[in-house]
């Protein structure tokens, strides 16, 4: 029986595609370089925030018509509060954080001023009802509207107005990164 011996054929595609790209190889300014962040990989130990350590921080609400959520919490003399609420594809935050006598006594006017906003309308600044003694606060190109409130004590409050398109990461993970900034952490006080 003759054997015959199968001779590979000249490998020319990948000698051909070698020689091309070492030829279009020379100035490198179009080249642009992008960088991403790795996703965070979550430990055993770090869990999603399921939402049980936070219901207590969290109750539904209203704000004209339209279905929100608040977040209330203080500890240590510090407060946050918190509308969310959804319309057109955003997500609207009415955040209120500092010290916590301060906050007690701005809650109402904090909520009427809430309530000012009609965000169905996309209504101009000067239609919102700002209550007496909030001052222009925090420049910022993320906040619609920014305040600040401060007493005889230099205790004070901060308050804004963001709105971003989608969820900004869903509400939990928000959740607990305000009660955070208090210096309540929820999801590590679990019994």
């Amino acid at each position: 029986m003759k054997q015959t011996k199968k001779l590979s054929q000249p490998k020319i595609p990948l000698a051909l595609a070698f020689l091309l790209g070492f030829a279009s190889c020379g100035d490198s300014t179009d080249i642009t370089v992008y960088s991403t962040p790795k996703e965070q990989v979550l430990s055993g130990s770090e869990k999603e925030p399921d939402g049980s350590a936070l219901e207590k921080y969290l109750s539904k609400t209203v704000i004209g018509d339209l279905p929100a959520h608040l977040v209330q919490a203080d500890k240590d003399g510090k407060s946050v509060r918190v509308f969310v609420l959804k319309f057109d594809g955003k997500t609207w935050f009415f955040k209120l954080m500092g010290n916590t006598e301060l906050a007690i006594r701005e809650q109402d006017n904090f909520d009427k001023f809430v309530r000012s906003v009609d965000i169905q309308s996309e209504q101009s600044q000067d239609k919102w009802f700002i209550p007496e003694g909030w001052e222009p606060g925090k420049k910022s190109s993320m906040r619609i509207g920014s305040f600040s409130v401060q007493d005889d004590n230099d205790s004070a409050l901060d308050i804004s107005v963001t709105a971003f398109p989608g969820d900004l990461g869903g509400l939990l993970p928000n959740v607990e990164r305000w009660l955070g900034q208090i210096g309540l952490n929820p999801g590590k006080e679990q019994k």
